[in-house]
């Protein structure tokens, strides 16, 4: 009589032989109970025969990675999940969420459906893509039909309804390969993971940088973090954010705020409560002010935030001639939005104009400064004006031919401000130029 247990299981492993995936059966055999009545043979011959798994399998003997079967119980649809992607990973395959149906009365799931992830095609026949070019991805589907079925009972647990082992017009992944499903690409998408993301972000580190670190503190060897998921993820983050940034930025200077006693902000809404401007200094850029007040360049030229808000930085020259900042900003260019902006600022700075302020050519600012500064020299940018010149001077010499050139250049090597006025008068009456009043 060959020697029984009393009880059989079944595991599979891969082997790459002949150019293919082989899948080899054998028995693992575990003896459970020494009083068990149930004796299974075994073949003398050591044949890779087994025994079929009962109908219905206790969830307290299921082992993971073992192959589904008909009547498998699970305590939720989440452990049923687990439980068929694990047993994919073994396979070589990963594995997605596909149908599911809810109960009419309460919303309840009542059963669900995991397939293959390349069950299905492709469809494309979104209407948005009709008249474009698109260039798709490549095509990872190709019908496949291996899949599992759950059902929610009365006893609330969860039962393998349906079962379908074989694998259609694609080959297993090798086990290296086999992790990279989506399915089995776990340890990116979890709390822990995704928390040292968002506080590496707020650092300022780079997503090449931060998946670098996770990688080397998690003690993962199976499964690495890469840029792009750590980018996805912003992303995410980023869109979940939309019609909060108000909240966030509130929440983000009440903690400067904390650690300095002398940090500064304020925010204008519009009348939906939306953020409209927002302003800020710290507490040493406030005193820096005090000491180097005598001029400031404010600039609006920088418009690379998704918002199109210019951000407007407040600057300065220390006593080493190197560049001091002073405040920041984030404003659209209305009049009325610059008026606010410079009244935060005096709040900011005690109540202290600077004595000489340079900005661009923009006459909503001009108007601004005027109102809020009148005791302050105000200056037009000299790079500006040389942008302004380069754009212009050579439709202007098309338009009034060489000679234009010559007045030009006595106007602007002008030695002071009697002979510039001398010239300009000059060049409107020989070219007819007509002179804007708010220009």
């Amino acid at each position: 009589m060959p020697h029984a247990v009393n009880d059989t299981r079944v595991m599979w492993m891969r082997n790459q032989e002949f150019g293919g995936t082989v899948l080899t059966c054998f028995r693992r055999q575990m003896a459970e109970s020494s009083d068990s009545s149930e004796d299974v043979p075994v073949d003398s011959n050591n044949n890779n025969h087994f025994m079929p798994f009962p109908t219905t399998m206790p969830i307290a003997r299921m082992q993971i990675g073992e192959k589904p079967c008909l009547g498998m119980k699970f305590n939720s649809h989440e452990e049923a999940y687990d439980y068929y992607n694990s047993y994919a990973l073994m396979m070589g395959f990963g594995i997605r969420k596909s149908s599911v149906n809810y109960s009419q009365k309460d919303k309840q799931v009542l059963n669900r459906k995991f397939v293959c992830d390349k069950e299905g095609y492709r469809s494309n026949k979104d209407k948005r893509d009709i008249g474009k070019n698109i260039n798709h991805r490549r095509e990872t589907r190709v019908g496949c039909k291996a899949m599992m079925r759950i059902k929610l009972m009365e006893d609330k647990t969860w039962q393998v309804i349906g079962f379908i082992e074989d694998h259609t017009n694609h080959m297993l992944s090798s086990p290296d390969k086999a992790k990279m499903h989506k399915s089995h690409q776990q340890f990116h998408r979890s709390k822990m993971c995704k928390k040292m993301i968002q506080c590496f972000q707020e650092e300022g580190i780079t997503p090449s940088t931060i998946s670098r670190v996770i990688n080397a503190t998690s003690g993962r060897e199976d499964e690495s973090v890469t840029p792009q998921q750590c980018i996805d993820y912003m992303k995410t983050q980023r869109h979940n954010n939309i019609g909060n940034e108000c909240i966030f930025v509130i929440q983000h200077f009440q903690r400067k705020a904390a650690n300095d006693a002398d940090f500064y902000f304020a925010l204008e809404v519009d009348c939906t409560g939306q953020m409209r401007s927002v302003f800020w200094a710290d507490g040493k850029s406030r005193a820096t002010y005090l000491k180097f007040n005598d001029v400031i360049v404010f600039d609006v030229t920088y418009k690379t935030n998704k918002f199109s808000l210019p951000f407007a930085p407040f600057t300065g020259v220390n006593h080493h001639r190197q560049s001091t900042l002073f405040g920041c900003a984030l404003a659209d260019e209305q009049e009325e939005t610059f008026v606010w902006l410079f009244q935060e600022w005096l709040n900011c700075m005690h109540g202290i104009e600077p004595g000489a302020i340079i900005t661009d050519q923009d006459r909503a600012m001009c108007n601004a400064i005027h109102k809020v500064f009148p005791n302050t020299r105000h200056h037009y940018c000299y790079w500006h004006l040389q942008r302004h010149i380069a754009d212009h001077l050579h439709t202007l010499n098309s338009v009034y031919g060489e000679e234009f050139q010559k007045y030009w250049d006595l106007w602007c090597n002008s030695g002071n401000i009697e002979n510039c006025n001398l010239h300009w008068l000059e060049m409107k009456e020989k070219f007819k130029i007509i002179e804007e009043e708010d220009g």
